[in-house]
């Protein structure tokens, strides 16, 4: 009962102030064991670290008994900016956060330590810019923690001499039956550090005599501030003179550095805290889920032939989180052909369909071969004339001379749905490309220049030659014969690739 009694009234553990998700940047969890690895977020001390980038001091703070890191946030925020100085305040166990059904002397200790060793050890701090500042009941760990730590300096705020002694102000003789906690007067002959006590003369929660007497057991360099309106929950920024002259003056702050504090990842880690809820996660991507949405050569299911399409990595990549490495050029080529083979019922052209007769193309220095007129050319289907001029029975410079001027129509659509022509297939009028010298292969005879880009897909002249061999001059196929045999072979060619 009298350790109930006691915890309750010295740490009476007010509503938290904050959450996990407060202070981006500046809540870190510290494993007591300094291990994450090894440490559960139930063994864990949530933190605040404000970094200054030109300061060469750390403050440990340690706060009063009835606020916890979010009340005083702003505070800290003060002290970094007007003293240029790091600043680590430490949560005690039950308070805001920290995990924890009570907080006793001993756990607000060890929450003290736990903060300080990770500043030494793993923050790498040296203790000899390491400045303690504990206010109120804050006061009993920063004494503690300066007794077995020689540090740059202890800074003490509203401090009291022990437990039993706040009680004797309070109840007088009964104050014996209380077990005695924070014995800092016993402790004070024993601080090796340079001792800064601020204690104003208007505080009745702890008399200014406490304040007093603790200045007389210390022997060390100490500087007693007594500011004469000043109570126990004073603002301490209000008058300059109360708190941060004295804090200037007595460590000779700031003092700057070039030395930039390297904090560890994994003390931002949110998942330290017992707190953290997770959000909902994400399904997996499949391969399934991608081809669905995606043809054979990586293009979208509306339409492989356009650019957009075509340029885009497919499945496989994404899944292996590779980059992509493969042909522009081939990935248009071969959605431009998927498109075709897909409505070759559509793709015949608009003279085959016209059911125009077809005339016998001949070379002009045929013996016997009389020359069509520039009507009769214009009636004939352009294929028939690239074909002709491939398979070497016109010119192919004459062939495409007669067909630039021509407009080529647009192929019919089911859906009507027009075909967006792609930028390396792209009709150019006015630019004819000059008739090459005649060269000699397997299969191959007459001219070997290549015919003009349109809006119809590229098919190079070595299969359009392959797939369409010459025939007599008085038995030319039909349109629709040469398309069927043209697919057929194209076919079979795509297998192979």
């Amino acid at each position: 009962m009298d350790f109930d009694l006691v915890s309750r009234l010295l740490f009476p553990v007010p509503p938290s102030s904050y959450t996990v998700d407060s202070f981006p940047g500046e809540l870190i969890w510290i494993p007591r064991s300094l291990n994450p690895q090894t440490s559960s977020p139930e063994d864990c001390v949530p933190c605040v670290l404000l970094r200054c980038k030109t300061a060469q001091h750390l403050v440990l703070y340690l706060h009063s008994n009835y606020e916890d890191l979010g009340r005083s946030h702003m505070f800290l925020r003060q002290i970094r900016d007007r003293f240029q100085v790091h600043v680590l305040a430490a949560e005690y166990p039950g308070y805001g956060i920290c995990p924890g059904a009570k907080c006793d002397e001993r756990g607000a200790t060890e929450s003290a330590l736990t903060a300080f060793r990770f500043a030494r050890e793993v923050l790498r701090w040296p203790s000899e810019r390491i400045l303690f500042l504990g206010r109120s009941v804050g006061t009993g760990p920063a004494i503690t923690l300066a007794v077995e730590h020689a540090v740059k300096g202890l800074c003490l705020i509203s401090p009291f001499l022990s437990v039993r002694e706040v009680c004797r102000d309070a109840l007088g003789p009964i104050c014996h039956l209380i077990e005695e906690r924070f014995p800092n007067k016993d402790h004070m002959p024993m601080i090796r550090s340079p001792c800064l006590i601020i204690h104003g003369h208007k505080d009745h929660t702890i008399p200014y005599r406490h304040g007093k007497e603790l200045f007389d057991c210390c022997r060390v360099r100490k500087r007693l501030v007594s500011p004469p309106e000043m109570n126990h929950n004073a603002n301490l920024l209000h008058d300059s003179a109360d708190f941060v002259l004295p804090m200037l003056e007595f460590f000779s702050l700031p003092a700057q550095g070039m030395e930039e504090m390297q904090v560890p990842s994994w003390a931002f880690d949110k998942r330290l805290s017992p707190f953290y809820i997770e959000g909902p996660i994400k399904p997996p991507v499949t391969t399934s889920s991608l081809l669905s949405t995606r043809s054979l050569f990586g293009g979208c299911a509306a339409c492989t032939a356009c650019g957009k399409c075509a340029m885009q990595p497919g499945p496989e990549q994404v899944l292996a989180k590779s980059p992509w490495d493969g042909d522009l050029v081939e990935e248009t080529i071969s959605g431009a052909i998927e498109h075709v083979l897909g409505r070759k019922e559509d793709m015949v052209w608009t003279e085959a369909e016209s059911c125009v007769e077809p005339v016998a193309v001949v070379r002009p220095n045929q013996r016997g071969a009389s020359q069509p007129s520039k009507e009769r050319l214009e009636s004939v289907p352009i294929a028939v004339l690239i074909a002709g001029s491939a398979n070497g029975n016109l010119p192919m410079g004459e062939a495409l001379s007669n067909c630039v001027a021509l407009e080529l129509p647009m192929p019919p659509s089911d859906d009507a749905v027009p075909v967006v022509p792609h930028a390396t297939v792209r009709r150019h009028p006015g630019r004819v490309p000059e008739a090459l010298p005649p060269r000699t292969g397997a299969g191959l005879t007459g001219s070997g220049a290549r015919p003009m880009m349109s809006w119809r897909p590229h098919v190079p002249p070595k299969i359009l030659a392959n797939s369409m061999p010459v025939q007599p001059s008085d038995s030319v196929d039909s349109p629709e014969n040469i398309f069927d045999d043209f697919s057929d072979d194209l076919e079979s060619t795509l297998i192979r690739i």
